[in-house]
């Protein structure tokens, strides 16, 4: 949640970079409806009888679209929605722009929202909370073969009142990346990302890891082509967690041949 300042103000950037272009215009769309949604468990607490849960949330649907056209260069798309139902409210706002000013491009895609839980309601065990999943990106292009790229993403979750079903956590993840590019459809990359993700009422959750990866896509004519992926991680948990540190190593390749144009 102490993210959304920030975020707004970066998409309120990109979103004034993209209007400021000569010629876009911006579109305002509005949304009105109706959902239902089911819940239904069953589960067995003793020998000699089962516990049925069945949860049913309806409500009213209100949402505003502002877009520019994505045939711009920079352009932005920006999603209200509100839920007023039996069971819960929800309201969210997702952003996703993209900011180009000569070499450089900047894109953030961004989502936030909030579910409120009616007192006395069928969620028992449920509590009010808060999320927050956002990328923001950079990339610049040296000449038409090499590019850099840089990368932040963020996922947290924080609730009114956590507990052992409802715990609070983070994760966030730094990337950078070198990007190669050969003809229109091949391309090699290498690149590296820094995790961390933070539960703290967990003794097993967090963790801290580092990732080297590196793939190439080729394409050979209008009808095969061959993909390769290789990836090393090494994580290391909490010193207080149960879990131990690891290494692990991942190789992907997959060769594909069509009988026409791709």
């Amino acid at each position: 949640m102490r993210l959304a300042p920030l975020l707004g103000g970066l998409a309120f950037v990109v979103a004034g970079g993209a209007i400021a272009d000569e010629g876009t215009p911006v579109e305002w769309i509005p949304r009105v409806g109706f959902d239902f949604e089911h819940f239904g468990e069953t589960y067995r607490i003793t020998d000699d009888r089962d516990t049925v849960t069945v949860i049913n949330d309806f409500g009213t649907l209100l949402g505003v679209t502002l877009r520019s056209p994505r045939r711009q260069a920079s352009w932005f798309r920006l999603d209200t929605n509100a839920h007023l139902g039996k069971e819960t409210r929800r309201f969210r706002v997702d952003f996703d722009g993209r900011l180009e000013r000569g070499a450089n491009r900047f894109e953030l895609d961004q989502h936030a929202s909030y579910r409120a839980f009616q007192e006395g309601g069928e969620y028992s065990i449920s509590s009010n909370h808060f999320n927050e999943r956002a990328q923001l990106s950079w990339e610049h292009r040296f000449n038409d073969l090499v590019s850099l790229r840089l990368r932040d993403r963020f996922d947290g979750t924080w609730f009114a009142e956590p507990d052992q079903y409802n715990l609070n956590q983070w994760t966030n993840e730094p990337r950078t990346d070198l990007r190669f590019h050969f003809r229109d459809f091949d391309e090699a990359r290498i690149g590296a990302r820094f995790g961390r993700r933070s539960v703290p009422d967990s003794t097993s959750l967090g963790y801290d890891r580092v990732v080297l990866d590196s793939s190439v896509n080729l394409l050979f004519g209008w009808t095969s082509s061959l993909d390769l992926a290789d990836q090393w991680e090494r994580r290391r948990y909490n010193d207080n967690s149960v879990r131990e540190d690891s290494w692990s190593h991942r190789l992907d390749s997959r060769f594909e041949f069509a009988a026409g144009d791709r």
